[in-house]
């Protein structure tokens, strides 16, 4: 790429870098002994470490149900009404939807919950990062380009 781009792997690696969250960008620069050194490193690296944050998110997803404190007045809210220890038992039993109490799914995956869920900001993947920035470099006009590296020269990349 960086010969179709009129770029150098430092410079690449730089507008790569930004293109990455600030936490993933500092995970990759704090690896003393294996930081990446080329372009094609980075994008291992990015994805590597994509990866295993993806995977303990998975893994340290928050408990479903908080237990109050009082154990005797646990209350779930199901179409308006609240439900005795005993009844939570025989839904969960069930199988049963704490909101609509049809059986097959579960609360938080209820049909009737439309319209509630915000819509999340979507990061990109590292490969999703790199083509976004090779979109753009390729968008500017030469006198910009040759701007951008002399910016990124003057930064020490």
């Amino acid at each position: 790429m960086a010969d179709e781009s009129g770029y150098n792997d430092q410079a690449l690696i730089h507008i790569f870098r930004k293109g990455l969250l600030n936490s993933l960008a500092v995970k990759i620069l704090n690896q003393l002994q294996r930081r990446p050194t080329t372009l094609e490193g980075w994008y291992e690296a990015a994805i590597r470490f994509d990866e295993q944050y993806k995977y303990y998110e998975a893994v340290q997803k928050p408990k479903r149900f908080q237990i109050a404190d009082d154990k005797k007045k646990v209350s779930i809210n199901c179409v308006g009404t609240q439900l005795n220890e005993e009844e939570q038992k025989k839904y969960m039993a069930d199988r049963r939807c704490f909101r609509c109490v049809k059986q097959g799914h579960m609360a938080r995956d209820c049909p009737t919950k439309q319209g509630e869920k915000k819509e999340e900001k979507k990061k990109l993947s590292a490969r999703e990062a790199y083509v976004k920035i090779q979109a753009i470099v390729r968008e500017q006009e030469t006198q910009q380009q040759t701007e951008l590296l002399d910016i990124m020269e003057a930064e020490g990349f």
